[in-house]
């Protein structure tokens, strides 16, 4: 077969299949034409090809069912089998993770709520989750300011023209505040089963029980803060 030189694509897969069955029009396109525009159709067949055939690597259908030799586009489709949602802007490996993990067989678990809420706060911290505190089906976290991610500077720029105009909305670096509460409140809610009831309490101040599990006795309490609205001020560690 004569070909224009530079003019012939890649014989790759299908497109070589398609080709070669077209016999004696193959022989009669020395232009190449007929080769290119059965390229085209080669080529979309050959995604699905790939995925359907048996290989030496393994029967039809295991590279896109097998989770170490699944190509990452298609990790999130393979993790619907297992209820999970991928996080699309994670690399290959933690969405693989994710899949192995099956999130969705813990939904609701104190482990998971946990887990969800944990990207938006700050390294090393947990919140408060009181299970069942309202009755069987009810559940608050407590996250303290102090413990949530402020939010990026992009943020900033995306919605003041100015820092004239931040100065102007925020009387203090401390009123802007922690930008991942909605963002927590969002995670969490993805977290639980429908027939959990979960509040989000974001508080400027620790409760009773902080107090207890970070002071021995009142003597301390009294020595750490001159007066009780100090003590109202009081967030507790970041832990």
């Amino acid at each position: 077969m004569s070909m224009v030189p530079g003019t012939q694509p890649a014989l790759l897969g299908d497109t070589q299949i398609l080709y070669e069955a077209t016999g004696p029009y193959a022989a009669a396109d020395t232009s190449g034409t007929l080769l290119r525009w059965l390229s085209g159709i080669g080529s979309m067949l050959q995604t699905l090809d790939d995925l359907v055939r048996d290989s030496p690597s393994g029967p039809g259908w295991s590279l896109i069912m097998d989770l170490s030799r699944c190509r990452s586009e298609y990790l999130p489709w393979l993790a619907q089998f297992v209820g999970v949602r991928v996080d699309t802007s994670a690399t290959a490996a933690a969405q693989r993770a994710q899949i192995t993990d099956e999130p969705a067989t813990k939904r609701g678990t104190v482990p998971a709520l946990l887990a969800a809420a944990s990207p938006y706060l700050m390294a090393g911290t947990i919140p408060h989750l009181h299970e069942r505190d309202t009755d069987a089906y009810h559940a608050t976290m407590v996250v303290f300011t102090n413990q949530l991610q402020g939010g990026p500077w992009d943020d900033l720029a995306a919605n003041f023209v100015s820092w004239d105009a931040v100065a102007s909305a925020f009387a203090t670096w401390n009123a802007i505040g922690p930008a991942s509460g909605p963002d927590l409140a969002r995670a969490i809610d993805a977290a639980k089963p429908a027939g959990l009831v979960l509040s989000l309490t974001i508080s400027d101040s620790g409760s009773w029980d902080d107090l207890a599990a970070n002071f021995v006795s009142w003597d301390a309490v009294a020595s750490a803060f001159a007066t009780w609205n100090t003590v109202a001020a009081y967030l507790p560690p970041l832990s």
